[in-house]
């Protein structure tokens, strides 16, 4: 729903291209820190966690739905917000998915990936859809919540029952510890410097290019 409500947003907003851009950077801004923290409180709190984080994100586009129109300050915090949901959602919900794959002994993460891209142009059409006919712009993201909030109760029954089994079998945290040690610093800045630029390109993508398409279009119909 994101991608193709960004154009509605800035005209909400009232904002040009220049400032568009500008709110889009807290976006990265928000996810960065997010993204650093939620491994913590998974490794705290326990998996489960992905669902209230999955519900939060959701609730973030409600939140930016209703008060981009009150100018550039809050369309930037709003993006911040999403930002921060979106990271800290990510994070755990590739960290479900790992885990669902370690239990199952069989790919997971491919299909789980598959599905999120088929849903990317379900909810892309929907929300252009909707947008089209000049609905209220909080309907795309309120289909959203409701879907998420599903998904929230069924990752939080399922992560909690999954955690409950392996509570009684032993963990070698040592070596645990000291396989997690022999990685190098190297390795782990590559792969971060490869994520990062997968994640800027994929950002961009979703961001950028819907609010150019709608400039075209307009550029066309004039």
């Amino acid at each position: 729903m994101w991608g193709a409500s960004i154009p509605r947003l800035r005209d909400l907003a009232g904002v040009s291209d220049l400032e568009l851009g500008v709110a889009l950077l807290f976006v990265g801004a928000g996810a960065l820190p997010a993204m650093f923290v939620v491994g913590r409180l998974l490794d705290r709190f326990g998996l489960w966690l992905a669902g209230p984080l999955l519900l939060s994100l959701s609730l973030a586009g409600i939140v930016v739905a209703s008060t981009a129109g009150v100018g550039l300050g809050a369309l930037c915090a709003g993006m911040t917000l999403v930002g921060a949901t979106s990271g800290a959602a990510d994070v755990a919900l590739n960290s479900l998915a790992g885990r669902a794959e370690q239990s199952a002994g069989r790919p997971i993460i491919t299909p789980v990936h598959a599905t999120f891209s088929a849903l990317v142009v379900v909810a892309t059409l929907t929300a252009g859809t909707l947008n089209s006919l000049a609905l209220p712009p909080l309907l795309p993201f309120g289909l959203v919540v409701v879907a998420s909030a599903a998904a929230c109760f069924a990752i939080v029954g399922s992560a909690r029952k999954v955690t409950a089994s392996l509570g009684s079998t032993p963990v070698d945290n040592a070596e645990s510890t000291s396989s997690t040690r022999t990685l190098s610093v190297a390795l782990i800045l590559g792969l971060g410097a490869l994520e990062a630029l997968a994640f800027a390109s994929e950002n961009a993508h979703r961001s950028y290019g819907p609010a150019a398409k709608s400039d075209d279009c307009r550029t066309a119909l004039e």
